[in-house]
């Protein structure tokens, strides 16, 4: 069940987290879902796991395997450390949001972390 946050979570480029869904399953992991809002509207969506460091790289490949089956083929990065591979990324673009996947490693952590906000249909004109 979605539950208010009694404290906003702050958020990139100003927005703020009001409301959390937690446990929220996606591809079969549990993940904590904060939606993210500025002046009433829904700016952001980000899903947060945290996961052992000996599994990061798997569940990593897992979630973004079920993301490809759902959107297509993702543009795909990543950082090479001293000890191999560590922070990598997947990103699609659709008609109307870009959806970015992302496992982050820091200080012997790992943290899976998807992505949802909408495209700026903006066009060059109202520039």
């Amino acid at each position: 069940m979605v539950r208010k946050n009694a404290k906003p979570a702050p958020g990139p480029r100003g927005v703020r987290g009001l409301w959390t869904l937690p446990n929220d399953v996606l591809a079969g992991m549990p993940f904590e879902t904060i939606f993210f809002f500025r002046s009433h509207k829904l700016e952001r969506i980000e899903q947060r796991r945290l996961v052992p460091l000996g599994q990061c790289n798997q569940q990593f490949d897992y979630l973004t395997s079920a993301l490809e089956t759902r959107l297509g083929v993702a543009v795909r990065s990543s950082e090479t450390g001293a000890d191999g591979p560590s922070n990598r990324s997947a990103a699609w673009s659709l008609e109307a949001f870009r959806t970015a996947a992302f496992q982050i490693l820091s200080g012997g952590a790992c943290t899976l972390m998807l992505v949802q906000e909408p495209l700026d249909s903006r066009d060059a004109s109202s520039l």
